[in-house]
């Protein structure tokens, strides 16, 4: 009895109060974006051509889910999808906990790794619950415990392999460089056991098959993911940060100290298996963040949630190498008892933080302007340092339509990378239209034939910024309006209310495009 109310505190306890951080909050814009995507789906629209974005389609597929359940039973999209997140934490947390109690040997150790992984899956997420790293570390999870067990000589039945491997391989698959954290993974057993065929074991095997099979439901499915992925390719990398503000990362210098703190662990009389192991995925997991690390905390989720597993297992073992000697530390009750109201500790500050900012900041102004347009309130937002926020969530917050098929005008800054950076001068010029390369006038339709086809009751456009390179941005109704059908347009909007960098204009009675000639020059 003693054993589970004991296991329940330390695992309920982190999920409870991500939970009580989670429900005041507003949900992260890019899953927001998501449920929307889905829901066009789900509405009969094809991904990548009625709604676009840059990521493939299993986020899609995933946010689906939820979507589906909300209009079924009549709910909040945005409720529903915390709890099918949290649902999803919860199970996997549940499947992680069988090979943790193989790879660890005490059962102060194996309450430490449980209560580490519920700390990094629920509170430590913060305003990241549900991106796509949220998610790769949810699925991941049980697939790296099982090679943990593997590495220590406790491999799992087949059919717990298979289950843990085929549910990785959908977080592996959930973006391309999220497959640096499988083979990272792959490479530390095999470096480990090489004679142990461990790419041969039913868990890497389902792996692959579930990627694989992925895969072909993309090409036979989806084959318009294909041609977006390679617009995407010529100009999504704009965004990237320079090597020199890469190489700056905090988790760069965790990393270190994680390398450090292999030293001790390489005396053979140390349990070192599943703390190698653990490292390895978080060295896969930082590489995929560098790769594509574009000044987004977010994409180093994966990373430090495997590095704070990694540092547990560390501290797991070196207790066990000195309990002999240090009687307050034996079997690493003290240790557990301090971890876990540090983790309490933490995570009511974070609870305390969540409700603090509860409705306010940008989210909590547009919200208000949707919903003081009425049930049909429709918006269109044109960003390219802000982006998609905040324009996502409040959309799904208000039930707001969303007239474009981008969530922002994410290709500006790569078009224009070169004029943005440019170290004289204070202000970036856009091309004219003659000027323009086929695929910035392809985006340049796009967005003009959305606001012509559903003129928005609310425009939000973020103010340009004059300034050092880097810090710049493209006057957009200018951009826009070298359309004579969209300077039609915005003559018909008025300002009405200012939030920081946005500014949001009304629509007249009057808007339209009118039957003005397609892409006319206005100089």
């Amino acid at each position: 009895m003693l054993r589970t109310v004991t296991w329940a505190a330390t695992l309920v306890t982190p999920m409870v109060l991500g939970a009580a951080a989670l429900v005041p909050a507003y949900m992260n814009h890019d899953a927001a974006w998501y449920l929307h995507m889905a829901g066009v789906w789900l509405d009969g629209g094809t991904l990548y051509r009625d709604v676009i974005d840059t990521n493939p389609p299993l986020i899609v597929f995933a946010s689906a889910v939820p979507v589906w359940i909300a209009r079924g039973f009549h709910l909040s999209e945005p409720s529903v999808f915390q709890v099918w997140i949290f649902a999803l934490g919860a199970i996997c947390t549940a499947l992680a906990i069988p090979p943790i109690r193989r790879a660890w040997e005490s059962e102060s150790s194996r309450l430490l790794m449980g209560m580490a992984l519920a700390f990094a899956l629920f509170p430590f997420v913060k305003g990241d619950f549900g991106q796509r790293e949220h998610l790769a570390a949810i699925l991941t999870a049980p697939f790296v415990f099982e090679a943990c067990a593997w590495a220590a000589g406790h491999a799992a039945t087949r059919r717990a392999d298979v289950c843990t491997g085929t549910i990785a391989g959908l977080g592996f698959a959930l973006k391309p460089h999220f497959l640096l954290g499988w083979l990272a993974v792959e490479a530390s057993l095999m470096l480990m056991r090489p004679r142990a065929r461990s790419w041969a074991r039913p868990g890497a095997v389902a792996v692959a098959v579930s990627i694989v099979i992925y895969g072909v439901i993309v090409l036979a499915f989806v084959p318009q993911y294909l041609a977006n992925a390679r617009d995407v390719a010529a100009v999504y990398g704009g965004l990237n940060e320079p090597l020199s503000v890469v190489m700056r990362v905090a988790e760069l210098r965790v990393w270190a100290v994680a390398i450090l703190a292999l030293l001790p662990l390489l005396r053979r009389s140390t349990p070192r298996a599943p703390s190698l192991v653990l490292f390895a995925a978080a060295t896969g997991f930082l590489a995929a963040a560098l790769l594509q690390f574009k000044g987004w905390g977010y994409h180093l989720y994966p990373f430090r949630v495997f590095v704070l597993l990694y540092f547990a297992a560390v501290v797991n073992a070196l207790v066990g190498v000195a309990a002999a000697r240090v009687g307050f530390v034996r079997g690493g009750r003290a240790v557990t008892a301090v971890a876990l109201v540090l983790v309490s500790m933490w995570s009511v500050r974070a609870v305390a933080h969540s409700r603090r900012s509860a409705g306010t900041g940008p989210v909590a102004w547009m919200v208000g302007l949707l919903e003081g347009q009425g049930p049909d309130s429709s918006i269109a937002m044109l960003s390219m340092r802000y982006l998609i926020f905040p324009a996502f969530p409040s959309v799904n917050y208000a039930h707001a339509t969303w007239v474009l098929r981008h969530h922002s005008l994410w290709f500006l800054p790569g078009l224009y990378v070169q004029e943005l950076q440019r170290p004289s001068g204070d202000a970036a010029t856009f091309r004219p239209l003659p000027a323009m390369p086929p695929l910035e006038r392809k985006y340049f339709e796009e967005i003009v034939d959305d606001l012509c086809a559903r003129p928005p009751r609310i425009l939000v456009v973020e103010l340009p910024v004059r300034g050092p390179p880097g810090r710049r941005s493209l006057d957009l109704l200018a951009y826009y309006a070298q359309d004579a059908r969209v300077a039609r347009l915005i003559a018909a909007y008025t300002p009405i209310d200012r939030n920081g960098p946005f500014v949001a204009y009304s629509r007249g009675s009057d808007a339209s495009c009118g039957n003005g000639p397609r892409l006319a020059s206005a100089d």
